[in-house]
């Protein structure tokens, strides 16, 4: 039986969370170029950490905390641009737009409810964001959830019923109390 290398490994471990991971941090981070290059920063640390032998518990977890952590230091180094900057190329002249291509894009596309509700989790208090996009975007436990944001699985529990509780109040899925 042959064991699997390093690198085999990593590899199949990158192919399996790669998309996962784009879709959270594109989440987060609404420039595309920008998600690539934090997906990219993620995997390299993970690399680094997983070529020199360090002990990981959980890779998924590890990539995850990883990745938040970029997109709080990307939010912290961002400066404003003027329109006008972004675009303007070298020359002066205008930049044309260029769309998402089309592969990248069939893989974010979501039903139009699907959407309303994720403009509804964008809206929420972070804590409760983070955990409810982990949770039924990338299917993730409790656990898993909770070792990515630094708390208990159960505290990740009350934050996606909690959560789940304020998007059911905004699409009026929640009863009104019966006055008496």
């Amino acid at each position: 039986m042959d064991i699997p290398s390093k690198t085999q490994q990593f590899s199949e471990f990158y192919e399996r969370e790669v998309d996962g991971l784009f879709r959270y941090i594109s989440f987060r981070v609404k420039s595309r170029q920008e998600s690539m290059d934090i997906a990219q920063e993620t995997f390299c640390s993970l690399w680094e950490k997983f070529a020199t032998g360090s002990t990981i518990i959980s890779l998924r977890a590890f990539l995850y905390a990883s990745a938040r952590n970029k997109i709080i230091d990307w939010y912290r180094k961002k400066k404003p641009l003027s329109l006008e900057k972004i675009t303007e190329g070298e020359d002066g002249d205008i930049l044309p737009f260029e769309p998402v291509d089309s592969l990248a894009e069939s893989r974010i596309i979501l039903s139009s409810e699907a959407k309303s509700v994720l403009k509804l989790i964008e809206k929420l208090p972070t804590h409760y964001r983070d955990a409810l996009y982990l949770r039924l975007v990338e299917e993730m436990t409790p656990k898993e959830i909770g070792q990515i944001l630094e708390v208990s699985a159960g505290t990740i529990s009350v934050r996606i019923t909690r959560g789940l509780t304020m998007i059911r109040k905004e699409l009026g899925l929640t009863p009104e109390p019966e006055k008496t």
